[in-house]
Formats: C-alpha cells, sequence, structure tokens
C-alpha cells in the first residue's frame, strides 16, 4: 500500500486549511482541459457532461470571513490567482438542448464533434458568484458557469485580465 514520506506527511498535518474561496464575477477566458461524464445522474435524473476548464485570466479571490474557536472574526486579505479551475455542467436531459448547443457553438463546431478534439481550445465563460444552497458547500460563495461563449477576448491570457461584469 502507498503511504506518504514522513516529511511530507508532517506538513499536511500541520496545514491549516483556509477553505474553499470563490473568485469575482465576470467574463473570463477558459481553455477546455477535459470532459467526462457524470458517475451519477444529476438533478433532472440524467447523467451530465462535466466540461472542465483551466481559467486564463487573473481571477480576484476576496475570502470569506473566518470564525475562530474563541467566537472571533479574522478576514484574509483580497489575493489574485492565476492557476483557477471551473466546471460547466452540461445536462443529457432532452430539456437541456439549448445547453447542450451553446457548449458546441461556442467552439463554432457541431453537435457530432468527438470533444477530444476540442481539448486545449479556448472559449468564454461567464462566471457568476452566488451562495450555494445544496452540497457541501452550503451558504458558501461559489462560482457557477452561467453560460460558455465563443472565445471574446483571445489575448485575455497573455495580459491576465477578464471584463469586469459587477455583481450578477
Amino acid at each position: 500500500m502507498p503511504k506518504l514520506p514522513d516529511e511530507e506527511a508532517t506538513t499536511i498535518d500541520q496545514h491549516e486549511d483556509t477553505g474553499f474561496a470563490a473568485h469575482e464575477a465576470g467574463i473570463f477566458t477558459g481553455r477546455l482541459a477535459e470532459v467526462s461524464v457524470s458517475e451519477q445522474a444529476g438533478p433532472s435524473g440524467f447523467h451530465q457532461w462535466l466540461w472542465k476548464f483551466d481559467i486564463l485570466d487573473e481571477v480576484r479571490v476576496i475570502p470569506e470571513p473566518v470564525k475562530a474557536a474563541d467566537g472571533t472574526t479574522s478576514q484574509a486579505a483580497p489575493y489574485t490567482r492565476t492557476d483557477a479551475k471551473i466546471v460547466s455542467f452540461m445536462s443529457l436531459s432532452p430539456k437541456a438542448t439549448f445547453k447542450k448547443k451553446e457548449h458546441f457553438d461556442a467552439f463554432g463546431v457541431p453537435a457530432n464533434t468527438d470533444t477530444d478534439e476540442l481539448i486545449g481550445r479556448i472559449a468564454s465563460l461567464r462566471i457568476s458568484k452566488t451562495k450555494a444552497t445544496q452540497g457541501k458547500n452550503i451558504g458558501k460563495w461559489v462560482n457557477n458557469v452561467e453560460e460558455v461563449m465563443p472565445a471574446l477576448n483571445t489575448t485575455a491570457a497573455t495580459q491576465g485580465k477578464a471584463a469586469d461584469l459587477g455583481d450578477f
């Protein structure tokens, strides 16, 4: 059976969990990294395709306040990430034809295209920041892909800029 080296295990055991932090909303440039099928059916009763994107823009994160055991609250300083990732969920329900079309149209290809051919291609992602109402992050800020679009700003990856849409 595998076992971590003692030094690495000690580092992990001492690591402070800073928690999940959603980034600000906006339109970001994403590179498609992988498309897979969900192991379980989604809320509609149908499986989903998970379109996994690497966000090529810098994203601004404002961490949520953290409550300590003694009741005090602390707030970490805002920071910028350059390694953000996000998943767009595409239901295979017959009622989700519009969402299927949106994903393929974003890459300018017909719906019978093998998604392996799309890996590494660029699209624009309209990402919201909302409070989760279900799942393990309930009550926390999370990001959701609201729309996958043809790439709007192909130079965003090199400039590190995203369109600011304000609040959703």
